[in-house]
């Protein structure tokens, strides 16, 4: 097919070289006699004639790949379009440029065919930005769709979490109601809900019911007390009846305080996270350790919610109560005396108590007199435990809990750079991710490496590398360091760094985090430690680039790396791979310069080459 176009410009002279790909360039034309074209170059010396004729023949139109496009290269405004773009009716049009690409039947001139799209009233979608009022966090919110989650809940350092929320994300844990009260309390070791002592029994979701159940419409509100701290918020309203609830995690014996979480062996907890590479053989060989730091527990995390019932209303209303059952566990009793909940004879899942007692019955209503209050507490342990432990988990004072929980985060932001921004959302926002990070980094709180997680999955180099660069900018250099030994930990021999999904590209990107971490810190003495590691990491690169320098590569990749760098069976040379790859290889040479200079020098050079 031969297809024709013209290029008009607002301004001149104009000069440049057009490149066809997916078809071939037939010929340049300036009629008018305003200028001149040889071969792919053109020179317009006026631009108020008929611009640049191009015509084009093998012309591929069609829709999908391969289509024809068209560059034109000048000093200033390069620009590319599609030859199957440009039609009578809708020239391409570029305003910023000050050009056009009509067919080449149209004869308007570019002020001509500005005119008539001026007059058709079209807004670009950048000046309807610019017109529009300025954007604000919660403008934007209100138009976005809202994708409710859990709440993680946890003491940090250690693989054993809660996932909390009303009963509208109960699909995401493998059941299809969505009724929207609260609410459910899933116990998790960090990705994986957790088992009884019986292989291959689940410990499924606590549910219970907050007031009436099912409803056209449920009204609520939930945030982080004080923006940021992982104590969640919530109010159900329901027929003047205020709902109030109070989460957090907390552990069984004694209240938060420095030095009471010891955390999770880092191997333990990297056993439990989504996505993982340990072989079968090496799951196996970590079972008696998972023990120990799972079912052998001598002290259990602990959830505590508590619901004040609140009647706002001028008159007498029910209160609404359905306490904890395990689903999904036919074994569930109430013992109503102590306010137990048991999957078998000393087994308690779960310590209810309302206004202070045992709560009398698992299912209740309470008649409450204008402003009165019902205070229903749940006190669920990571995992169930004996009669004789819940009976003192019976006496727990959640208030002083409650209040240690609080001093024990906000501890640990003031030990972190102040950052105060104007936007309180997104300020709110920055403190709650810094202290949620924490949360789940997982490992012993004492020495070792720290499992720097991304949320439901394992650590990876390209996505773990956010998380450690931001310890280290908040200030948390210790604990960006220990998280950049997980890494090391687990480098294989030959110098490769793997840990989630089979993904190819955590090795630059760890080599890359290491070298922010050491512009932080100027600590030499770390990087004569970690030295060998480093350089094996940065050798298995270089190997991996020489062998793609093969002939047939030439123009296809040569010298590229060449890898899966996520979730598509895609082992292309793509630039995100190169890119971090040569990255960690520079930072590394900077890293070594004081204390292997002969190495750095050599990386350098590899750095540049690549």
């Amino acid at each position: 097919m031969k297809k024709q176009v013209r290029v008009l410009w607002q301004h001149g002279p104009v000069e440049g070289e057009i490149e066809v790909i997916h078809g071939v360039l037939a010929g340049l034309s300036v009629p008018g006699g305003h200028g001149k074209a040889t071969g792919a170059s053109f020179r317009l010396a006026r631009t108020d004639g008929n611009g640049l004729e191009i015509a084009i023949t093998q012309a591929r139109v069609h829709a999908g790949a391969g289509a024809t496009r068209v560059t034109v290269n000048t000093a200033k405004d390069t620009f590319t379009f599609f030859l199957r773009d440009v039609t009578r009716r809708f020239p391409v049009f570029i305003p910023a440029y000050g050009v056009a690409v009509a067919v080449a039947s149209d004869k308007r001139s570019f002020e001509e065919i500005a005119a008539d799209i001026a007059g058709r009233g079209l807004v670009s979608t950048h000046a309807a930005i610019e017109n529009a009022p300025e954007e604000t966090y919660e403008a934007a919110c209100r138009r976005n769709r809202n994708v409710p989650c859990p709440v993680w809940l946890g003491v940090g350092r250690d693989m054993r979490i809660f996932r909390v929320s009303h009963q509208q994300s109960l699909i995401n844990i493998g059941c299809s109601d969505d009724y929207g009260y609260w609410g459910y309390v899933q116990p998790c070791d960090h990705s994986m809900p957790t088992r009884k002592q019986e292989p291959g029994h689940p410990q499924a979701a606590l549910e219970f019911a907050i007031g009436r159940g099912a409803s056209c419409g449920i009204d609520i509100r939930s945030r982080l007390e004080e923006g940021c701290l992982p104590i969640l918020r919530s109010e159900q309203m329901e027929d003047g009846v205020s709902y109030q609830l109070t989460a957090f995690a907390t552990l069984e014996r004694a209240p938060l305080g420095v030095g009471r979480v010891r955390g999770t062996d880092w191997r333990a907890a990297y056993a439990h996270t989504h996505g993982n590479m340990l072989t079968p053989e090496q799951r196996a060989a970590l079972e008696p350790l998972i023990l120990e730091e799972t079912v052998r527990r001598e002290e259990e995390v602990v959830c505590c919610l508590r619901f004040e019932a609140v009647n706002t209303a001028s008159a007498p209303r029910y209160a609404w109560f359905k306490g904890c059952r395990m689903n999904a566990v036919k074994s569930n009793m109430y013992d109503a005396r102590r306010g137990f909940c048991r999957v078998d004879d000393d087994a308690v899942c779960a310590v209810q108590r309302l206004n202070g007692r045992p709560m009398p019955q698992e299912e209740m209503a309470i008649l409450l007199q204008p402003g009165e209050t019902a205070v229903l507490e749940m006190l669920i342990p990571h995992r169930p435990i004996t009669m004789a432990r819940a009976r003192r988990l019976a006496g727990m004072d959640t208030e002083r809990h409650l209040e240690a929980c609080r001093g024990f985060w906000r501890a640990k932001l003031a030990s972190a750079a102040r950052v105060h921004l104007p936007e309180s959302a997104i300020d709110e926002r920055l403190r709650a991710g810094l202290l949620h990070c924490d949360l789940v980094t997982l490992g012993r709180t004492a020495s070792g490496p720290l499992l720097p997680t991304i949320g439901w999955y394992s650590p990876i180099g390209s996505e773990s590398a956010p998380i450690i660069q931001f310890f280290d900018s908040m200030g948390w250099h210790k604990l960006a360091e220990r998280t950049l030994d997980f890494f090391l930990e687990r480098q294989r021999e030959d110098g490769f760094i793997q840990n989630f999904g089979g993904y190819q590209l955590e090795t630059g990107p760890a080599l890359w985090t290491m070298g922010e971490h050491y512009r932080y810190t100027r600590d030499d003495a770390w990087v004569r430690r970690i030295r060998p590691r480093v350089l094996k990491a940065c050798d298995y690169l270089l190997a991996w680039r020489n062998r793609n320098k093969r002939t047939e590569l030439r123009d296809r990749g040569y010298g590229l790396l060449d890898g899966k760098v996520a979730d598509p069976e895609d082992f292309y040379h793509s630039f995100m791979l190169n890119g971090v790859s040569y990255l960690g290889i520079a930072r590394a040479a900077e890293m070594l310069a004081r204390v292997a200079p002969a190495d750095a020098r050599r990386l350098v050079r590899e750095a540049a080459a690549f």
